[in-house]
């Protein structure tokens, strides 16, 4: 505002979220002295304040506080604030993902052996933009220390990428590392393709974490395919003998439950092992989805038997 002898007043409108309890009375609050210098025109204009709303000079409000937290608003969420509905919303892209132990729970870079099987995610703008990067864990009884890292991607890359990747290039973003339920990082991204890691600081810590990514702009995120190949075996053949007795013992199960072709299937094979496993925790690790695995794997038939 400028006031009657030609001063610039930098004013900052604010509001108590809760809307009740005492009423800022500083300079520049509601009725204050200072508004005698200005115009009626803008005094007016100024004046249509919300429940719990107050102006505040700029000077004070920087002496005042010492932090400032901004959230981003998605389309859904600004829809329940009137004050928001004509203003742009960002746009959000998210991921929903696991680390889990031995599988995608590498931790962070300083695990250069087992960075590299963490979930990895690729980010794609097709013009420079500013974007918001916010990694939520869902251990909230106890939370990890999570963070993420991006790096730049070459062109077509659409499988993971391996270890020596990761030995070999620098990385363009890192975020801070802490247990909180949230970490962000805001920055401006050039047009281009990049990888972003999630990742906890330690190594085999399991939990469940929501990605976004936010932008004015429109872009993409997807998971970087792995390309499935078969290293080995998945059934590895058993020995003639198991602690000194031969299978020939539950070949007389076997034949009652299998067909003519001496074949079973998923359920026939779960009951199978049932009678023939020696305890119950080795029974119980035949469950019917490695059952109908075993099955499959062994299955060049198609016929669901083995």
């Amino acid at each position: 505002v400028e006031t009657f002898n030609g001063e610039n007043v930098q004013l900052v409108r604010l509001r108590n979220p809760t809307g009740v309890g005492s009423e800022y009375v500083g300079a520049w609050s509601r009725d204050s002295a200072e508004w005698d210098e200005v115009p009626m025109d803008e005094r007016e204009r100024l004046s249509s304040l919300g429940d719990g709303e107050f102006w505040i000079s700029y000077s004070d409000f920087v002496k005042t506080f010492s932090h400032l937290e901004v959230v981003h608003l998605d389309s859904d969420t600004s829809r329940d604030e009137p004050s928001l509905h004509h203003r742009s919303t960002w746009q959000m892209k998210l991921y929903q993902g696991t680390w889990q132990r031995g599988v995608s729970a590498g931790g962070c870079r300083n695990n250069t052996d087992t960075f590299h099987i963490n979930p990895q995610l690729q980010l794609i703008l097709s013009d420079m933009q500013e974007v918001v990067v916010s990694l939520n864990q869902h251990s909230v009884m106890e939370p990890k220390v999570i963070g993420f890292t991006a790096y730049p991607l070459p062109k077509n890359s659409t499988e993971t990428i391996n270890r020596s990747f990761f030995k070999k290039n620098k990385s363009l973003i890192n975020s801070q590392y802490t247990n909180s339920r949230q970490v962000s990082h805001r920055c401006q991204l050039e047009q281009g393709s990049y990888l972003i890691v999630p990742t906890t600081f330690e190594p085999g810590q399991e939990s469940n974490f929501t990605l976004r990514v936010y932008s004015s702009k429109p872009l993409k995120l997807k998971i970087m395919d792995t390309t499935p190949q078969l290293v080995k075996s998945p059934i590895l053949k058993a020995p003639p003998t198991l602690d000194g007795k031969s299978f020939s013992q539950y070949e007389a199960v076997f034949l009652q439950l299998a067909d003519e072709h001496r074949t079973v299937n998923a359920f026939e094979l779960q009951e199978l092992l049932d009678a023939c496993l020696p305890n119950d925790y080795i029974k119980s690790c035949a469950s019917m989805e490695v059952c109908r695995q075993v099955v499959l794997a062994l299955d060049v038939s198609f016929s669901h038997k083995k």
